[in-house]
C-alpha cells in the first residue's frame, strides 16, 4: 500500500508542478517546507507516514492553481469491498 500511496503523491505533485509551471522542488517547498520531500519519497528505501500523505493531499486540495484542472479526485481510490 505504501508504494501505491507513494506513486499517487508523486503523480499529483507532478500534475501540480505542470499546472503551476514550477519545479517539483518548488512544490515540495510549498507543501512541506522541504524542497527535497518528493525527491526523497521517490526513493523506495525512504518512508513516510499516512499522516504525511493525508497532510500533503489536503494541501493540494486547498492550494490547487486557479484555473487549472484538478485531478479527479485528489485521493487514492479505495478498492470495492
Amino acid at each position: 500500500m505504501e508504494n501505491e500511496l507513494r506513486r499517487h503523491l508523486l503523480s499529483v505533485a507532478a500534475m501540480y508542478a505542470a499546472a503551476a509551471q514550477c519545479a517539483l522542488s518548488t512544490v515540495s517547498r510549498r507543501c512541506r517546507n522541504d524542497s527535497s520531500f518528493f525527491e526523497r519519497i521517490a526513493d523506495p528505501s525512504k518512508s513516510f507516514t499516512v499522516k504525511t500523505y493525508d497532510e500533503v493531499i489536503a494541501w493540494f486540495r486547498e492550494n490547487w492553481p486557479d484555473g487549472a484542472e484538478e485531478p479527479a479526485p485528489i485521493r487514492i481510490e479505495q478498492p470495492a469491498a
